[in-house]
C-alpha cells in the first residue's frame, strides 16, 4: 500500500510538473511563434494558431489524470501555485512577444505607438504584477493543505469526519453550507473542508498543517481512508448556521 501510494504521487507530481511546463514554456512559445509568423511569415499563421489551439485541447488529458490521481492518495495542493508560476511564464513570454513583434510590424494596429498595443501590453504587465502578488499572498497557505478526492456523498464523508471527532472529543466549530461543511478544530488549528464533486464525489481539504498537527492529520487521514461503516447523520437543521461543541 506505501509503494502504491509512493507510485501514486511520483505520478501525480510527474503530470502535474509536465503541465507546468506546458502552460509556462510550450504554449507560449507556440502563441510568440504564431505572432512572428504573422508579421514575417504570413503563410504559416495558421498551422501554428491551429497548433496553439490544439496544444490547448491536449491540456484536458494531464487535468484528466490529475483528477483521478488524486483519488489515490493524499498530496498537498502545489497545483495552484504551479497554474501560477506557469501563468506568470505565459505573460512574460507573451507580452515581449507581442512588444517585440510590435516593433517589427508595418501593420497598422500593432505599431508600438499605438494605443492598443500600449494598453494589450500594459495589461499584460498588470496581469504579471497580480500573478505575483498571489504567490507572495497564498503560496505558504496552499503548501499548507493537503487534499483527497472520495467516491462517496458528501454528506457520507461528512458523518465520517463527525465520527472522528467524536471518538476522539475534539472541540471544533462547524460552518454547514448546500452539501458542503468547514469544520475548524480550535485547539489543532486545522480546517476540514467537505466539497461535492459531480453527482457523488467528495472532495476533502485539510488545512493549516504544520509540525504541532501533524500528528493528528495524520490520524484523520488514516480515518478517512479505512473501511466504510455505518456511521450516524449529523446533518445540522436547516435554521442552524454554526454548530460549536465537543464531539
Amino acid at each position: 500500500m506505501v509503494d502504491e501510494s509512493i507510485e501514486s504521487g511520483l505520478k501525480l507530481e510527474r503530470v502535474q510538473r509536465s503541465m507546468e511546463y506546458l502552460l509556462a514554456a510550450v504554449i507560449p512559445a507556440i502563441l510568440a511563434i504564431m505572432l512572428f509568423s504573422y508579421v514575417l511569415f504570413r503563410e504559416f499563421f495558421e498551422v501554428f494558431f491551429a497548433l496553439s489551439i490544439i496544444v490547448a485541447i491536449l491540456m484536458i488529458v494531464p487535468a484528466f489524470r490529475i483528477h483521478r490521481l488524486h483519488y489515490e492518495i493524499w498530496s498537498r495542493n502545489t497545483l495552484p501555485i504551479r497554474f501560477v508560476t506557469a501563468l506568470m511564464g505565459m505573460v512574460y513570454i507573451v507580452a515581449v512577444s507581442i512588444f517585440s513583434v510590435s516593433m517589427v510590424s508595418v501593420y497598422e494596429g500593432l505599431a508600438p505607438d499605438q494605443p492598443m498595443t500600449l494598453v494589450i501590453v500594459g495589461g499584460l504587465v498588470m496581469g504579471l504584477i497580480i500573478l505575483m502578488a498571489y504567490n507572495a499572498r497564498y503560496k505558504e497557505t496552499l503548501l499548507a493543505m493537503e487534499k483527497k478526492h472520495f467516491t462517496k456523498d458528501p454528506r457520507q464523508m461528512e458523518s465520517k469526519v463527525m465520527a472522528f471527532l467524536t471518538e476522539k472529543g475534539l472541540h471544533y466549530k462547524k460552518y454547514p453550507g448546500d452539501r458542503r461543511w468547514r469544520v475548524a478544530l480550535e485547539e489543532s488549528g486545522l480546517n476540514i473542508r467537505i466539497s461535492p464533486i459531480g453527482r457523488k464525489g467528495t472532495e476533502i481539504n485539510v488545512e493549516n498543517i504544520n509540525e504541532e498537527n501533524k500528528d493528528l492529520f495524520r490520524e484523520i487521514r488514516e480515518f478517512l481512508d479505512g473501511d466504510p461503516r455505518p456511521y450516524p447523520s449529523t446533518r445540522p437543521s436547516p435554521s442552524q448556521s454554526l454548530s460549536d461543541g465537543r464531539s
